[in-house]
């Protein structure tokens, strides 16, 4: 994969950075995003996509918004390492977030939609939420 050659101090730029990965699983797709942070401070997104064919059979497909516009599409190869397609797919994600992009992964965020019938508005997700 390759990207336009930018200045590692470029804030568009997502090469050098420390960054959060959002995720968020479906049924059959991976959506993430990669979101900068430095010093406490979060910025937007500069790089995103999703892994989509996830389903049993399906043919799981990677496809990457580059901060310079550019989208990369490719196949997913599951590994016999992999224990289902979601692992497969975040196990690339990580590999093109960190090795390709140069990012230093500092957490991971994934959404949950489902709060049951006890939750009608985001929380965070502590001991007491999970109890």
């Amino acid at each position: 994969m390759s990207t336009a050659a930018q200045s590692p101090s470029s804030p568009s730029s997502p090469s050098s950075h420390e960054a959060v990965l959002s995720v968020n699983a479906g049924s059959s797709s991976l959506k993430f995003a990669v979101y900068p942070c430095a010093h406490a401070h979060v910025s937007a997104a500069t790089l995103s996509g999703q892994i989509e064919g996830l389903e049993p059979g399906g043919t799981p497909r990677l496809t990457v918004h580059q901060p310079d516009g550019q989208r990369l599409q490719q196949t997913v190869t599951p590994t016999p390492a992999d224990a289902s397609p979601f692992a497969a797919a975040l196990r690339e994600v990580r590999e093109v977030v960190s090795a390709t992009h140069g990012v230093q992964l500092r957490a991971v965020a994934h959404r949950i939609v489902h709060g049951g019938t006890l939750y009608s508005e985001a929380v965070r997700i502590d001991q007491a939420v999970l109890a």
